[in-house]
């Protein structure tokens, strides 16, 4: 009886055990699954609603998969990039393309201001073209483009402007052609040097071969009289120059003359019993003086100043140097007209 009774309680105890052993299993298991379920891992079997069990995708899995197809996207077009930039993968290639890309990328920055470095040397050459037509302009000043002259059958004829020469093409053709023919033409420096002018301003004219004594006497004394001041509409003032010695005047001359100017040059000349001389004189392409001296068809350097009579040093007046800038004034029309006629021919060799 005993024996049946432990067996029993044995029985008992046995299933009791096994039951609350498989209790136990299914809560941890239900607790296990739950905690799967709150972090997205898994899914229960204790879901009632669902006979059978259903996968669900976790959201965070989602976004971490779209992450990483939109990493692998940007690495497959940098990818590309890299292969189009970089196709032999060689260090030097790629720090050669590297230097190349920032070159490129410097002067896009600095583009505007290569355009305004480009639209400022524009516009040098444009104001340097102006000068260049300015300069062409002053040697004409505001003149109009004839002079008239009165021939000897008292004809009027029109000189008109043509295409200006330099100084020394104002030489290829005669600019005195009765010199040592005529007595008058051994007497007109002072208007041979005004010819020497206007061949410059682009009238082809020579001296007339009938000249006015008496307008030459004049201009023998007030060479000036040719020209005309424009801000005054006055003949100008010429320039005294009071020197002692050939190399005081060539310095005064070299201080006080620049480039591209004229200036018509009067003094006495030495041991020709007080005769004076007129000239245009000027600075060449190299800077130097050069005298034009068209009575005599004649370019000469610094020695003709040799000729030059000067004061004393004592302060004694031997004779008088003058000086005037003619390529910014008028011509007197009235005054050149009646010792010029149109040039005939071309000097003889």
């Amino acid at each position: 009886m005993f024996n049946k009774i432990r067996d029993f309680s044995l029985s008992t105890v046995d299933k009791a055990t096994r039951r609350a052993n498989t209790l136990f299993t299914s809560m941890k298991d239900k607790k296990t699954d739950e905690e799967k379920k709150k972090r997205g891992l898994g899914f229960s079997i204790f879901d009632k609603d669902e006979e059978k069990p259903k996968v669900t995708e976790p959201k965070t899995y989602e976004k971490a998969k779209t992450m990483i197809e939109k990493e692998n996207q940007e690495k497959g077009k940098l990818q590309k990039r890299a292969d189009l930039l970089y196709p032999d993968k060689n260090e030097e290639s790629i720090e050669k393309k590297e230097n190349s890309l920032k070159l490129k990328d410097d002067i896009m920055e600095n583009s505007s201001a290569f355009k305004k470095k480009e639209e400022k040397e524009q516009i040098i050459d444009l104001e340097n073209k102006q000068k260049v037509e300015n300069k062409k302009q002053t040697m004409v000043f505001d003149e109009k483009d004839s002079i008239d002259i009165l021939t000897k059958d008292k004809q009027t004829v029109k000189i008109q402007k043509s295409e200006p020469k330099t100084l020394e093409d104002a030489f290829s053709s005669d600019i005195n052609p009765n010199h040592m023919k005529k007595y008058s033409s051994n007497k007109n420096c002072q208007s041979t040097a005004v010819v020497v002018d206007l061949r410059t301003r682009g009238y082809d004219v020579e001296i007339s071969d009938s000249v006015d004594m008496g307008l030459q006497n004049k201009l023998s004394k007030e060479p000036n009289l040719s020209y005309i001041d424009p801000k005054t509409g006055k003949a100008p003032e010429m320039t005294s120059i009071n020197v002692t010695s050939s190399q005081d005047c060539k310095q005064w001359l070299d201080d006080n003359i620049k480039q591209n100017e004229k200036h018509l040059f009067v003094y006495g000349q030495n041991g020709v019993n007080g005769a004076g001389h007129a000239v245009i004189v000027a600075k060449d392409k190299n800077g130097e003086l050069t005298f034009y001296d068209g009575q005599n068809q004649q370019i000469k350097k610094s020695e003709i100043l040799e000729r030059i009579k000067y004061n004393s040093e004592n302060g004694t007046k031997e004779s008088e140097i003058k000086i005037l800038r003619v390529d910014d004034k008028e011509v007197n029309k009235d005054i050149v007209s009646k010792f010029i006629q149109p040039t005939r021919k071309k000097k003889e060799e």
